[in-house]
């Protein structure tokens, strides 16, 4: 479906967003329940909070400067293709990551143990 093609209407335009939103928070809500349930299962209280931090600051903190982009960039390349170049760049992130062995088996310590050293 191209952004501009009149042969669908608004009300399906909007719908095809609204089912992409849909999709990417289901996602979005899954991975952050386990990487919560991996944090507390496998990081030592002590240093908890700095891991949330650069969590958070690492998820949030590049937003607004992609929103500043978005509208020149769209302006220079067009809405299709750097909305093309996000599909694009989600899937190879995430293909990436999931590439790693250590990843992909990640594997529950037993209660007690942790995979962090605090120094």
């Amino acid at each position: 479906m191209r952004i501009h093609d009149t042969r669908y209407s608004p009300a399906a335009r909007a719908a095809a967003v609204a089912g992409a939103a849909f999709a990417a928070g289901i996602g979005a809500a899954v991975c952050t329940t386990l990487a919560a349930a991996v944090i507390q299962r496998d990081i030592p209280a002590e240093v908890r909070g700095r891991i949330g931090a650069f969590d958070s600051l690492g998820a949030f903190a590049p937003g607004p400067l992609g929103l500043a982009l978005a509208g020149p960039v769209s302006g220079v390349v067009g809405a299709e293709r750097l909305l093309g170049f996000g599909v694009l760049w989600q899937v190879t992130a995430v293909g990436v990551v999931l590439a790693v062995p250590s990843v992909r088996r990640h594997e529950a310590t037993s209660r007690g143990e942790a995979r962090v050293a605090v120094h």
